[in-house]
């Protein structure tokens, strides 16, 4: 259920219809679970009539109708019959719907004379068949299905897996709430969206130096609020979330700020987190549009939510990218733990780092283990006057580039082609004009360590 409508509706809505009442109404109706039900509740609480006033002629109007909105009043667990006015915005928003549906609905009742036709959608027989039964049958009953066992290894390895991926959802409810309720702990996730159709390929690229230096800029925003206890979530790339770069950045972020920074990686394979929802809805919202230039981009992001605050987006330069690889020769060791073992890099779960214990990494191979490991980074540190030195040496990273990324010079050749048949419009040519070409047919897109 979304928010109600804003406080200067003039129905006033919101002191018709308490939290509780609208949150019942919208349990009941995706209780339901049939479409043809829900339209005939849509067709009897959306009800819609001819115009009371004409202003134009009537072979001109664009709007013939007007339709009312009400929502059933509600005593104890019942919902009564009663109808309350209510504005669209508390309609749609209360039952978490778009006005197609109503639409729909309503177009429906009024092909049905009042009554709504069962959903006939997928109950055709005219289905093609591409294939046979035969067919199928001799596939799926190969030799090999027949013969393949599931041994007791797989079995004990799945409902691990399993395990572990119950495991970290509920550690990421349990992170989400702790930072509801103590405002010392931010607990944020974060992924790549898929690669849209103009990126500035000559800023940066997408490697372990860009993600650190965004979570980086991330931190040095929000630290400012009192934050002490970061708890981020990511997918296992290795490439860009899960390598010595991105380990190294916390640690010299959590001696910079003297903060506590964790980091989960979700299970593979089960990595869907809030982030998704956000790029959705932003592939949604631009599906039909037609985006030249990152600018764009960046006002497309913003207002992908139409009823809500917009999105807060960093439009990414390249003096935001510092180069953290740099400073991975202050590390001497990544191998050896602090028991002496050969430190597992591919199957770790979870890292730590605490303000308390400069360049100790802390971590975690499984969900389900109680205690952290930990490895030393900085074996022996040397005296306090070399401590002090490298903490000065925190605040002078230096940039990741100096000078614009050149893209692929067959890109840049394509890009002027589209120009010149004018499918990318002329004022949008200067931008394309002004990007940097190289002669190399080589793609480096990540500098992962």
């Amino acid at each position: 259920m979304k928010t109600s409508c804003p406080i200067t509706c003039r129905k006033k809505c919101s002191e018709k219809l308490t939290e509780d009442i609208r949150q019942r109404i919208f349990d009941r109706f995706w209780s339901i679970g049939d479409n043809s039900r829900q339209w005939d509740f849509l067709a009897r609480y959306a009800i819609r009539a001819e115009k009371k006033r004409i202003t134009v002629d009537k072979e001109n109007s664009k709007r013939l109708h007007t339709i009312s909105y009400y929502l059933p009043s509600s005593q104890g667990d019942n919902i009564e019959t009663t109808k309350i006015p209510v504005c669209k915005t508390m309609f749609l928003r209360t039952l978490s719907i778009s006005f197609n549906f109503v639409y729909t609905a309503l177009e429906k009742s009024d092909k049905g004379n009042g009554f709504i036709e069962t959903d006939q959608r997928g109950r055709h027989i005219n289905h093609p068949k591409i294939i046979n039964e035969d067919i199928v049958r001799s596939v799926i009953y190969t030799t090999l299905a027949k013969n393949q066992e599931v041994t007791q290894t797989d079995k004990e390895k799945h409902e691990e897996h399993l395990k572990e991926k119950e495991k970290a959802r509920k550690m990421k409810t349990q992170d989400k709430d702790s930072a509801l309720q103590n405002n010392e702990i931010l607990t944020a996730a974060f992924d790549l969206q898929k690669c849209l159709n103009v990126p500035h390929g000559n800023t940066a690229k997408r490697g372990a130096n860009e993600i650190s230096s965004c979570v980086f800029k991330f931190i040095e925003d929000t630290v400012g609020n009192g934050i002490k206890d970061y708890r981020f979530w990511s997918d296992n790339c290795g490439g860009q979330n899960r390598n010595r770069i991105v380990f190294l950045m916390y640690m010299l972020a959590s001696s910079k700020f003297f903060i506590d920074i964790g980091h989960r990686f979700l299970v593979v394979g089960h990595t869907q987190n809030e982030g998704d929802s956000m790029h959705a809805l932003i592939e949604r919202q631009t599906k039909d549009k037609m985006l030249y230039t990152p600018d764009q981009w960046y006002t497309a992001f913003r207002f992908a939510k139409s009823d809500e605050k917009p999105y807060k987006v960093t439009e990414v330069s390249q003096d935001l990218i510092k180069d953290f690889k740099s400073k991975l020769k202050l590390i001497n060791n990544w191998t050896t733990t602090n028991d002496g073992s050969k430190m597992p890099w591919n199957k770790v779960t979870e890292v730590l780092v605490k303000a308390e214990y400069p360049f100790r990494l802390f971590y975690k191979t499984s969900y389900q283990d109680d205690a952290y490991k930990w490895i030393d980074c900085v074996k022996k540190p040397k005296a306090t006057r070399n401590r002090r030195e490298l903490n000065i040496d925190i605040d002078n990273i230096p940039l990741a580039y100096q000078t614009p990324i050149p893209i692929d010079q067959n890109k840049h050749k394509d890009l002027m082609d589209l120009c010149k048949a004018l499918v990318i419009p002329k004022e949008y040519h200067l931008f394309f004009n002004n990007l940097i070409s190289t002669n190399s047919n080589a793609a480096n897109d990540s500098d992962s360590d």
